[in-house]
């Protein structure tokens, strides 16, 4: 019995020390690499959600990223609208990874990169009167973003919302169906829009380095060696296409959905005197799956205008692009490269500019 006590408690105090001089670690290397300071922050951006499976909590750090004092991926904290000065302007973008950026540094992704050009030489951001949060979450939909806003707008009250959102609609709608199993085509045709699949993996309700590692470092790649001993050469890429084939039979409905939370969000904002951007998809390789992906925010522009969103179309960068459409993107074919990211901010700010929104003074 000792005996056992004694491992039990040696256990313990290895996985302990691992743990903390792991974050200790993550901490200073990400505080070299950022240039940030992270005196205050805690470990673990990704916290378990009831609602919405997991969401960024404030002032907390991981290897790569760092979330301000209201979980959004800034270094500048959100001013509340009664210590706001009057001409401060709050943009808050919303959408899944193509938001997010996770194949970029922090520092390079297009929300960022729109509040630099914005704030131009004010590099200190309590001279700028702009703020542009990013709201972007892995995997999320339209519906995630729009439980997210039932919190966020009466609190922030931002100016603007921009909304880059769509290619995780039909992962929500399969994933709801198939491993939740709910009747999701029965909810739709009762027109309750935004059911979300509540993606609360096992390493986020831990919050532990050691817990990330085994799934990144041996489960994920285990998991990706068995399917390759099992899969044929091009296998992969004839499953996707016939795949992506199939799901068309099922686009309308998912599409029904997508317009349904649209209208809501969009309604929402309105009551909060929130002007909605909607920004089209677009995408660098013409795949059956990225054409699928992107494709719900396309058809929905014309319905966005209707309800009067500011109607900004990224697959314009992609068709004035001289070069290689692809080298805007990484390779998925949707999320943006370093050079497309820094595009589609100046893009932004031109067309911000184009539409009169914005007083540069």
């Amino acid at each position: 019995m000792k005996k056992i006590s004694l491992y039990t408690f040696l256990i313990l105090f290895i996985v302990s020390f691992f743990e903390i001089s792991a974050r200790y670690y993550i901490k200073i290397t990400n505080s070299k690499n950022t240039g940030m300071n992270l005196k205050g922050k805690t470990y673990g951006i990704l916290r378990s959600d009831n609602v919405l499976g997991h969401v960024h909590t404030g002032n907390a750090y991981n290897r790569s990223r760092v979330s301000n004092n209201m979980g959004f991926l800034n270094i500048n904290n959100v001013v509340l609208p009664e210590k706001r000065n009057a001409e401060d302007v709050v943009f808050i973008a919303y959408g899944g990874s193509t938001t997010f950026c996770y194949n970029l540094e922090q520092n390079e992704a297009w929300p960022i990169i729109l509040q630099k050009k914005l704030c131009g030489s004010k590099k200190n951001n309590q001279l700028c009167k702009f703020s542009v949060f990013n709201g972007g979450h892995i995997m999320w939909s339209i519906g995630h973003v729009y439980e997210k806003l039932k919190r966020d707008l009466p609190v922030i009250k931002p100016n603007y919302l921009i909304i880059y959102s769509g290619i995780n609609d039909y992962a929500n709608y399969e994933n709801l169906k198939l491993l939740d199993k709910i009747d999701v085509d029965k909810s739709i045709k009762n027109k309750e829009y935004g059911l979300i699949k509540k993606y609360n993996w096992w390493f986020v309700r831990l919050n532990l380095v050691s817990a990330k590692l085994i799934n990144y470092k041996l489960i994920k790649p285990l998991v990706k060696f068995i399917k390759g001993l099992t899969e044929k050469p091009n296998n992969k890429k004839i499953q996707n296409e016939k795949y992506y084939d199939l799901a068309k039979d099922n686009f309308p409905i998912v599409f029904e959905n997508y317009l349904g939370v649209l209208e809501k969000l969009i309604n929402l904002a309105d009551k909060h005197n929130t002007k909605v951007i909607f920004l089209v998809q677009s995408q660098g390789t013409d795949t059956k799956k990225n054409i699928f992906l992107t494709s719900f925010s396309q058809k929905a522009k014309k319905k966005a205008d209707e309800l009067g969103a500011i109607i900004i179309d990224t697959r314009e960068i992609v068709d004035e692009y001289k070069g290689d459409k692809q080298k805007l993107f990484s390779k998925t074919g949707v999320h943006y490269s370093v050079e497309g990211s820094n595009l589609v901010g100046k893009f932004l700010l031109t067309k911000l500019k184009e539409k009169k929104i914005l007083d540069m003074k």
